[in-house]
């Protein structure tokens, strides 16, 4: 029997059709094992002006002996829920399957807590006390925290998925959910935390490189990206030909480049206007 993240089961009318018990008295000569199906509603919400849309998505039946995936390795779970016995439940949960867990009663704490070396995944419900899920997603992005949201509501509300969604959750579900939904949702926000957090480390780099240039060669640099000749941009900054020529190879060496193409593409990463 599928656990749930919840004190009570939920109706057998209310499970998906795929985990519908089969007795063998049901099995006739043409039985065959039914398709996994997954159902994904976006309730009706006047203020945002959207029908109610119900995707259904069949998929063909698991292999008999296929295995769940392991994690990848050394990867952490942010735990954030106000509920003490479901933060419990969590924390052991993940950590039975591999993952190291961090949990937090609220999302003031996780802010104290992570910084931009944090690295792994969030999990989340979205009606948190005081600082909401929402304002939670904002103030990680402006910190460049890359920890990717797996959010759990306890009711559907459009207006806090949609914006949870937008903020760049992974995906939201709905509590009572199966443990193995929450999984694999988890396994897939750890993928996306782990190239962002690769991006981000890139970006941090490329910005303390920069910082090293002066005001003269930060000005040039913008030149070259812009694809100016160094005639062109020795007119423009009324200097020497072979001072622009030295000012642009102190520049490749500062920016640790070897190419013009990785110098401009370096200069998009700290100002994407260029």
């Amino acid at each position: 029997m599928t656990r749930v993240l919840s004190g009570e089961r939920p109706m057998m009318s209310e499970r998906p059709i795929a985990s519908q018990p089969c007795s063998p008295t049901d099995r006739g000569p043409g039985f065959r094992p039914p398709a996994s199906v997954s159902l994904g509603v976006l309730a009706a919400d006047d203020a945002f002006g959207v029908r109610a849309l119900a995707v259904a998505t069949v998929a063909s039946p698991p292999a008999a002996h296929s295995e769940t995936p392991m994690p990848i390795t050394k990867s952490k779970v942010y735990v954030v829920d106000g509920d003490t016995e479901n933060r419990k439940f969590l924390s052991r949960m993940f950590r039975t399957k591999g993952y190291t867990c961090a949990p937090f009663a609220t999302a003031e704490d996780l802010l104290e807590a992570v910084d931009l070396q944090s690295r792994g995944c969030l999990v989340a419900g979205l009606d948190l006390p005081g600082l909401g899920g929402a304002a939670m997603q904002t103030k990680l992005r402006e910190r460049r925290v890359a920890l990717p949201l797996v959010g759990l509501i306890d009711r559907p509300n459009t207006r806090k998925i949609v914006a949870a969604m937008q903020g760049g959750a992974v995906t939201v579900l709905q509590r009572p959910c199966a443990i193995e939904e929450l999984l694999e949702a988890v396994r897939l926000a750890v993928r996306k935390g782990a190239t962002e957090w690769k991006s981000r480390q890139q970006l941090a780099r490329t910005v303390r490189l920069y910082e090293t240039l002066s005001d003269d060669e930060k000005n040039i640099l913008r030149l070259i990206a812009q694809g100016i000749s160094n005639k062109s941009i020795a007119r423009q900054c009324e200097l020497g030909l072979r001072t622009v020529e030295s000012r642009r190879q102190t520049i490749f060496r500062k920016m640790q480049v070897d190419s013009l193409a990785e110098l401009v593409r370096l200069a998009a990463l700290v100002d994407p206007k260029l």
